[in-house]
């Protein structure tokens, strides 16, 4: 029997155990699903009593005026606001189109920073010409 067998062996065991756990019928109920029948007409708690900082704290502070903005220039840019407000509301998602215009800045400037890294690592390496790592060969 060789290594590998037994490893895929083991790896399906142990898949198959975990998948076997999950099932409703396997887990204990939680004891949120258990008062639930008798807490359905009690009033919501108050956003008074909340804990943990709302505000998102200073960095968010720094950076949320400098999204909005980056933003609505690719909202100006990419334009298609009342199709990409159709598509959030048949998908039922709750978050607006600024927030939406927000993630994407976001998800950009991180691909952006990732590849930016990328290239330096290529080019300080000394593999091939600078206009191939550009090219990403």
């Amino acid at each position: 029997m060789s290594a590998a067998g037994a490893g895929i062996g083991l790896l399906s065991a142990m898949g198959l155990l975990l998948a076997v756990s999950r099932l409703p019928a396997m887990r204990r109920p939680r004891l949120a699903d258990r008062l639930a029948p008798y807490l359905l007409g009690a009033a919501p708690p108050s956003s008074l009593l909340a804990t943990g900082d709302r505000t998102g704290g200073p960095l968010r502070q720094l950076i949320t005026p400098a999204l909005s903005s980056l933003a609505t220039s690719a909202d100006r840019i990419v334009g298609g606001s009342a199709a990409v407000r159709r598509r959030l509301a048949a998908l039922g998602n709750p978050i607006t189109v600024e927030v939406f215009r927000q993630e994407q800045v976001l998800w950009s400037a991180c691909g952006g920073l990732i590849g930016l890294v990328l290239l330096t690592t290529r080019l300080g390496t000394g593999v091939g010409p600078p206009p191939l790592s550009l090219a990403g060969l």
